[in-house]
């Protein structure tokens, strides 16, 4: 977390870049990098002194055939920063990159949940800290670092997104940040088919990224799917009860936060919550 926010890694294959990706709760992707440079002009003259033996070697991994598409990301840019490249800079951009572009295989997909979508390069832009004048304004800025990449796997910062707390059915005061949560879960090596207890359960958090975890392996391994159960026989629930408040009502907000996440179809792996606080 921090400075630099790209980090320069060599892996054995995609696979296990993939599987490294989806167990890192801050990694937001892993980039093949096709062309990179201090600026604009550098990217696009790395990009044009490729030999065509390398850029088969690069398109290789979408000869498939399948839709394609460029995503424009841009590090850095706060609201007073000033916005990305404009529509114009974009093409523009493109076009210097055309040596890349011009022979990949399959059709230009936009729509980003579009099935037959199966490949997206990034158009990346790491843009320095912002440079305060004496007035307190911001002065134009420049990138450090710029590059066009292949998409090899998406880290699980996304399932931190997904199940933030600001989202959940069910919160409390004291609920887990995903992010830790993600963590814990990674720690304690959790894998399908799992059983996970936890004694203070609260609203679920810790088991949630339980379970999040056991669906990132799961996917890797083609394992069947993972549900979710919260079992109101338990002490704290006996003490809800005595102290008048609607059991089912706190099950149901239970379930709640995970049904939203898809984490409650299948009975391959079970998490039961057992709260004895």
């Amino acid at each position: 977390i921090g400075p630099p926010v790209f980090h320069s890694m060599r892996f054995p294959s995609a696979d296990v870049a993939r599987a490294a990706a989806r167990r890192c709760a801050c990694v937001r992707a892993v980039l093949e990098v096709w062309a990179e440079g201090a600026t604009d002009a550098e990217c696009s003259q790395m990009a044009a002194s490729l030999s065509p033996e390398r850029i088969a070697e690069l398109h290789a991994p979408m000869a498939d055939g399948g839709g394609w598409a460029v995503h424009f990301h841009a590090h850095g840019l706060g609201k007073k920063g000033g916005s990305g490249l404009t529509l114009q800079e974009r093409k523009a951009r493109l076009a210097r990159l055309g040596p890349l572009l011009v022979d990949i295989k399959g059709p230009v997909v936009l729509a980003p949940s579009a099935p037959s979508r199966k490949h997206t390069l990034w158009l990346v832009d790491d843009f320095d800290p912002p440079i305060h004048s004496e007035g307190g304004t911001f002065k134009a800025r420049g990138t450090s670092y710029v590059a066009l990449c292949r998409l090899v796997a998406e880290g699980a910062a996304a399932e931190v997104h997904t199940s933030r707390l600001s989202a959940r059915e069910a919160l409390h005061i004291t609920s887990l940040p995903a992010d830790l949560a993600l963590m814990m879960a990674n720690f304690a090596r959790v894998r399908p088919g799992d059983v996970v207890l936890d004694p203070f359960c609260g609203t679920g958090s810790t088991l949630i990224g339980a379970a999040l975890v056991a669906r990132i392996h799961r996917a890797e391994m083609g394992e069947l799917g993972t549900a979710a159960a919260a079992d109101a026989r338990t002490p704290s629930a006996r003490l809800l009860h005595a102290i008048g408040l609607d059991i089912d009502e706190c099950v149901h907000a239970l379930r709640a936060n995970f049904a939203q996440l898809g984490l409650g179809a299948d009975a391959d792996a079970t998490v039961f919550q057992a709260d004895i606080a």
